[in-house]
């Protein structure tokens, strides 16, 4: 990972199963089905939007 990229963790509504990892800045919507329960998650990409439960930062200071 890069300096301004950021790490957001998506956990399923429904069962708190972790469904989704992203690491780079990208934006729109899509649909994923838990593996779990079968719920399908809609998730905003852009994170103007939305519960997020994690959200992990890494800064390089040199």
């Amino acid at each position: 990972m890069t300096r301004l990229e950021q790490k957001v963790i998506v956990r399923c509504k429904r069962c708190e199963w972790r469904i989704f990892d992203k690491v780079t800045m990208t934006t729109g919507n899509i649909e994923i089905k838990c593996p779990k329960c079968g719920y399908v998650n809609e998730i905003d990409l852009s994170l103007r939007r939305g519960n997020l439960k994690f959200r992990t930062f890494r800064i390089n200071k040199k």
